[in-house]
């Protein structure tokens, strides 16, 4: 509390003002808000008196407090400087007797604003193989100066723009078009930071990039042993590179290298595969259902296995947790419809494709297949033995 008392006037003067309560600051202590005075109650008639108003801006803890050049009014906008201080207003009461001065208490420190972007960053340039793209940033809202660490990340989508993926070392304003951007779009995100937080902007889509003039896009077709070529049919089907740690949503026409993992919960899937290490022939698997690992053997006699990669709960139960876990994971299953060298594996028994259509279902405890049409080949690893499955049998290996 601040008092600054005159001499005391003679018997019969006007007394000095006396502060009843103190002024009080009303407002959000954030950078860029207006705190505002409630004034303070005073125990006199001022007369031809006048109450007048300072500002002060404090150390963290309410202390070491000094005027803010110009802050004089009832009004006070926070700014960047004030970020991690406390503020303050001191009233001042004066009359013919002299002045008395009140400080408010001490606002929470003032914290920062995040960084917030006006608008979207644009891309410029023509999409075509060997062409260089540009990045055009926005300006951004937030406590500075300065808002730091902008940075651009580009982004290859597919041909929609909806699907993307970071470009590796493409972090500069500027990116030059490759070989392997053509059909594809791309996208530029730009990101800012402060001490209040990070917030990133992403440009529209640009492309799909075109091939130079006279020369053709790569095409598309499967090795042998890999890479294989994903085709979603309906729904949603995911699909995560071997190596990458999350899954993506595939739309389009996709190659896939060997060893990549494949989600068809919630979608229908076609993996083709090369037959020869020449790809005079290929071979077409339609999955739906579950997640698999898809690896292709080589030799004289290839397979294309799709392994069952849903993860299985098993072993003891302890605590509600574990409780609903199992209770979600306690299967794992794929349908499967095919021609060719396809092979479906689970935790007990595979099934080798000489029909159309079959289930392959996992538990921690068997393996069951199911076969709708044709014939299936079904080898039990536990009993080492292999058994024919027609269509609307069954086959179960347990433990």
């Amino acid at each position: 509390m601040l008092a600054c008392w005159a001499t005391p006037a003679p018997a019969g003067a006007e007394p000095l003002p006396a502060n009843v309560f103190p002024p009080q600051v009303n407002g959000a202590a954030v950078d860029g808000q207006t705190l505002t005075v409630a004034p303070g109650v005073w125990a006199v008639t001022f007369g031809a008196g006048e109450v007048r108003h300072r500002w002060q801006r404090c150390d963290a803890a309410g202390a070491g407090c000094a005027d803010i050049a110009g802050a004089t009014g009832s009004r006070y906008v926070l700014g960047a400087g004030d970020v991690g201080r406390t503020i303050r207003v001191v009233e001042t009461a004066a009359n013919a007797a002299g002045t008395t001065e009140e400080a408010s208490a001490p606002t929470a420190p003032v914290r920062p604003v995040a960084p917030a972007p006006r608008g979207v960053p644009r891309i410029s340039g023509d999409p075509q193989d060997g062409q260089v793209l540009t990045a055009t940033g926005v300006s951004w809202t937030g406590t500075g100066p300065p808002v730091t660490a902008y940075a651009f990340r580009w982004m290859r989508c597919d041909k929609t723009g909806r699907t993307c993926a970071p470009i590796a070392g493409a972090r500069d304003e500027t990116y030059v078009l490759a070989r392997g951007d053509v059909g594809r779009t791309l996208r530029v995100v730009q990101s800012a930071s402060n001490s209040a937080g990070s917030a990133s902007a992403t440009s529209s889509a640009a492309g799909p990039v075109r091939s130079r003039r006279g020369d053709r896009p790569p095409p598309l077709v499967p090795g042998f042993g890999g890479p294989q070529l994903v085709r979603p049919v309906s729904g949603v089907v995911l699909v995560k590179l071997r190596g990458a740690r999350e899954f993506v949503r595939v739309e389009t026409l996709t190659l896939i290298p060997d060893g990549s993992t494949v989600k068809t919960l919630n979608g229908v899937t076609d993996v083709i595969v090369a037959d020869d290490a020449a790809v005079r022939s290929r071979s077409t698997i339609r999955a739906r259902g579950g997640t698999f690992v898809v690896h292709q053997s080589t030799g004289r006699r290839p397979v294309t296995d799709l392994k069952l990669a849903d993860p299985l709960v098993c072993g003891p139960v302890r605590g509600a947790k574990h409780v609903q876990a199992r209770a979600s994971a306690r299967r794992r299953r794929l349908y499967s419809r095919a021609r060719g060298s396809f092979r479906t594996s689970g935790r007990y028994a595979s099934a080798i494709v000489r029909g159309t259509g079959w289930l392959i279902e996992d538990t921690c405890d068997h393996t069951r297949v199911r076969t709708f049409q044709g014939l299936v080949e079904v080898r039990d690893a536990l009993k080492r033995l292999t058994v024919l499955v027609p269509a609307g049998r069954s086959y179960l290996a347990q433990r």
